[in-house]
Parts: C-alpha cells; sequence; structure tokens
C-alpha cells in the first residue's frame, strides 16, 4: 500500500465514522417521537417508494422545474455506482468495474457517467438561474435563507465538473484506459492535448482527489443541511400513508380511555410520532405544499411548510439537551442555525420552550381548512396536516383554547346533533308530503329497505341543499328503489368537532351513530 492509499484510507474512515455518528445522532433524535408501526402492505410501500420516489412523479407534475429536479436525482442514482468504484479505487487502486462486470453491462455503465454528469450539470446550472434570476414565488417566503441551497448545487457542480476533469485528464495521460464510449470526456481531453503524459497524470491525480474528498465532505455536510432529504426522502416515502385510496383523509385514531395516559394531541416534539419528526428531517422546503394551500393563497398566515420546518427546528433544539448529544456542535454555522431559533441560551430556557406557541401559532392552526391539499402535493410524502391536527387537538383537549367562533358549533353538535343551532326535531321537514318512511316505521312493518338514505346536516336544513335532497329522493322513488330515512334519529357525522380538534365529541356522537346504525 502506497502512502497515498494509506492517507486515502484514513480518510475515509474517519469520514464514514463521522457519518456514523451523525446518522446515530439523528435516529436518536427522531426516537423521541411516539412509536407508530409503519411496517404493513410492504408490496404497496415500495410500489410507492418505485412511483413516488424513484420515477419522481409528483416532482414532474411541474413540467419545468420537476424535469430539472428529477435529472437531477436520477442522475446521482446513476453516478452512485461510479462513486462506489471510485471510493474502493482509493484503497485498491488495481479495481475497476471493467474486470468485474462483462464487457456488454461495463460499457453502457461507463457511457452512463459520463452522459449523466453533463445532465446534472446542465440541471444545476438550471437550478442556479432558477434562484438567483427568476426567484419562483413558492421558493420565498417563510424566513427561509438560500444560502444552504447555493452551496449544495454548487457543491454538485463541484462534482460533476472534477467527474469529467478527472476522465479528461485520463483520456491524454492513458488513452487506452478509455474507450469509445467515452467520447465525451474524450471530447474534454482535447483541451488538454498539448500537455506531456506525466502533467496530464498530475491533473488526473489532482482532480481524483479532489472529487473524492468532495464525495465525503458532502456525506457529512447533509446531515447538517436542509438536504438531508437526499438521504431520508425514500425512506419517507416508504412509511407514508398518504397516497392509497380509502386513506386519503384518515386521521389519527385517539384512544381517549387509555390508562396512564396524560397527554392528548401534540403541544411539543415528544408528543408526535417518529414519523411526523421524519417528515422534518425530509422537507425539501419547496414551497409545493403552500403554493397550494388555499388558506395561504387567500392571504391567511398558514404556511404547511412552515408548520413542518418549524417542527425540524425545534427538535433541533430540544433534542441535544434531552439526549444529551454533543454531535451538533457545527449546526449553527453550517446552515440555518436551527435549534437557536427561538432565542435560547439555557437548557432551562430549551425546556421550557415548545413547539406551540414558540414556534408554531394559533392562528396559522386554525387557518388549516383540513382539505390536505399539502399531503397531495408533497413530492416527499410529508403529512403536514397530522402536525396541525395533534396540534388542535391538544388546543382543544387539553387547553380549552379554540376561537370563539367554534363554541357554538360545539354547543350545538353536542345539543342538537348538527353544527347549526336548528332542532333536532325539523331534520326529516324536508320530506313532507313525499311518504318517506324512516327506518323506525320500516322495521315496526316488518320489512328492511335496500337502501338508508343518509341526507346530513346540510341537506336537512340548508335551503339550497334541501332541494337537491328532494331531487334525489324524488329520482329514487322513480326508480323505485326501497329506500328509508333515520329522521329524528339522523344526527352530524360529527366531521367538523374531529378536524376542530374536538376528538371527544366526534367519538361520542360517532358511537351514538354506529348504535343507532346497528339497531337496522
Amino acid at each position: 500500500m502506497t502512502a497515498e492509499n494509506a492517507l486515502f484510507v484514513a480518510i475515509l474512515t474517519l469520514a464514514a465514522g463521522f457519518f456514523a455518528l451523525n446518522v446515530q445522532r439523528l435516529v436518536h433524535y427522531v426516537r423521541l417521537g411516539f412509536p407508530e408501526p409503519r411496517h404493513d402492505r410492504p408490496a404497496a410501500r415500495l410500489w410507492n417508494v418505485l412511483t413516488v420516489g424513484i420515477a419522481q412523479t409528483k416532482i414532474l407534475r411541474d413540467p419545468v422545474a420537476g424535469l430539472m429536479h428529477a435529472t437531477i436525482f436520477w442522475g446521482f442514482m446513476v453516478l452512485t455506482a461510479g462513486t462506489v468504484e471510485i471510493l474502493v479505487q482509493g484503497v485498491f487502486p488495481a479495481f475497476g468495474f471493467d474486470d468485474v462486470l462483462p464487457h456488454a453491462l461495463f460499457v453502457p455503465y461507463s457511457l452512463s457517467q459520463d452522459v449523466f454528469a453533463v445532465f446534472v450539470l446542465g440541471a444545476v446550472g438550471f437550478a442556479f438561474f432558477r434562484r438567483l434570476v427568476l426567484h419562483p414565488k413558492r421558493l420565498e417566503g417563510d424566513d427561509l435563507e438560500h444560502w444552504d441551497a447555493l452551496f449544495i448545487l454548487g457543491m454538485i457542480a463541484g462534482l460533476m465538473v472534477t467527474l469529467l476533469l478527472s476522465g479528461a485528464f485520463l483520456g491524454v495521460a492513458r488513452p487506452v484506459l478509455l474507450g469509445p464510449e467515452k467520447f465525451i470526456t474524450r471530447g474534454l481531453g482535447t483541451a488538454f492535448a498539448g500537455m506531456s503524459p506525466e502533467a496530464a497524470w498530475t491533473g488526473f491525480r489532482a482532480s481524483w482527489w479532489a472529487h473524492a474528498l468532495l464525495i465525503l465532505f458532502f456525506l457529512n455536510y447533509l446531515p447538517y443541511s436542509k438536504h438531508l432529504h437526499v438521504f431520508t426522502s425514500l425512506i419517507n416515502v416508504f412509511f407514508s400513508n398518504t397516497n392509497w385510496k380509502g386513506e386519503r383523509a384518515t386521521m389519527r385514531a385517539m384512544d381517549l380511555e387509555a390508562e396512564g395516559v396524560e397527554q392528548f394531541g401534540a403541544a411539543d416534539v415528544e408528543h408526535l410520532s417518529w414519523k411526523n419528526l421524519l417528515d422534518g428531517y425530509t422537507c425539501t422546503e419547496c414551497g409545493r405544499c403552500t403554493a397550494a394551500c388555499p388558506a395561504n393563497i387567500t392571504g391567511k398566515v398558514l404556511s404547511p411548510r412552515k408548520i413542518v420546518v418549524n417542527t425540524r427546528q425545534r427538535l433541533m433544539e430540544k433534542a441535544p439537551v434531552v439526549t444529551n448529544d454533543h454531535m451538533d456542535f457545527s449546526r449553527s454555522r453550517l446552515v440555518h442555525g436551527e435549534g437557536g431559533d427561538a432565542g435560547t441560551t439555557t437548557t432551562a430556557a430549551v425546556l421550557e420552550n415548545r413547539l406551540l406557541d414558540n414556534y408554531i401559532t394559533e392562528e396559522e392552526l386554525w387557518a388549516c381548512t383540513s382539505c390536505r391539499a399539502c399531503v397531495q402535493e408533497c413530492p416527499v410524502s410529508i403529512d403536514q396536516l397530522d402536525v396541525i391536527n395533534q396540534l388542535r387537538r391538544n388546543l382543544v383537549l387539553m387547553e380549552s383554547r379554540f376561537p370563539e367562533e367554534v363554541q357554538p358549533a360545539f354547543e350545538s353538535l353536542e345539543r342538537n346533533g348538527s353544527p347549526w343551532a336548528f332542532s333536532p326535531t325539523d331534520r326529516a321537514a324536508w320530506a313532507e308530503g313525499m311518504s318517506i318512511p324512516t327506518m323506525a316505521e320500516a322495521l315496526e312493518q316488518g320489512r328492511r329497505p335496500d337502501v338508508l338514505f343518509w341526507v346530513g346536516c346540510m341537506g336537512s336544513f340548508d335551503d339550497r341543499a334541501k332541494k337537491i335532497t328532494v331531487a334525489f329522493a324524488r329520482i329514487l322513488k322513480a326508480a323505485k328503489i326501497d329506500f328509508a330515512i333515520l329522521g329524528q334519529e339522523e344526527h352530524c357525522h360529527v366531521d367538523p368537532a374531529r378536524r376542530l380538534g374536538n376528538e371527544y365529541l366526534y367519538q361520542m356522537l360517532a358511537k351514538d351513530t354506529i348504535g343507532t346504525l346497528d339497531r337496522y
């Protein structure tokens, strides 16, 4: 082993060790969240990774920026094989995939390294232009800083340039080592055709070392950067449950009768699940969620991106204290200064802070309509709404804090079975004169209707919606369908109360509805 190899082995060992420590640190932080099983339906999860994660189907909804990002992502996937070869060659100089792969596979592999390096370099150039010149609206706001993104783009460009330069110098120093498929680096090598083989070899070694060191620096910078999503995005997509039919609008279940539970909803990061905290690591700050948010579009203060970024910021503030970790020493100097955002300077101040109020305000939470547009748009399957719902549950169930406009709705739901102050006796008033039986009346007659027409509160009380209800009932009668209604036995399905955080009221009325349906 030469001195050069020994030096590289030492650097590689230190870099790998430091990266492993950072991975351990981040895993410890995520474990502050409560456990949640996410290992069911592995086939569906893998399909999610293939479509959303690798095929970049959500990213490509934006044909311009999407293609740019997808090109960088796919380029990294292809160039990772070349990275492995380079790092192994640093330890074993004689190693090469040309000795391992059949020639029919090695040629396309060798070609792909040059081609994708050029593609990625072009995409990075457009990314710089987009951020520095075009300034898309969704990349602004939320007090975001752009230095980290520009630094990452610069490192990616540096990796591509050093990769291409090393090939170009090698083509001059050892032309026999480059096959005809390396026409790009051969073409670049013409710029150095006047160099002696010895000088070109020195240029090759310098480029090779620059590329290898950039790889290792990039690897260890990412754990301190918002671009940590490079590592976590596919993992996050695998553990998501946001893209399967039947679960799009499912809220997290809550056992209000569990023994020993003292916290309902979330006030701080330890009240969220480990997946919510992993979402924070994975956020790319692309702004697609905020750009799709109807509350934000109409001028409300809510930004789903800010909710996720704040969750990560609070985790980075509190986790080092409660885990007694010392690996975060470089954080504030490297990127966002996350963890110092709330201005805390002492351990006591850190522990007194919390996610709710210190980072995320009530006004933001109550602006959310629970439409899930943010979840639908997120290219890495983050569930912003789950965090919002958990924080609202804490506000309502633990602290009784909610807008005064909500109080009448809660009271009316509890007393009248609808969010409006209509008398329950008027629920079936729309059906007067239509000879529509109730389920109770049908049961008394000894028959079981084929269809239960669940009318709902809007269809029962709203003047415009009642016209739709009457029209639909007439269609059913004209089609000679045997149907009935619940009449006064029907009440609100209580979805509004649940989305507003009042899980207790929801479960109480939902159980009553289930009991009513079970009777028939």
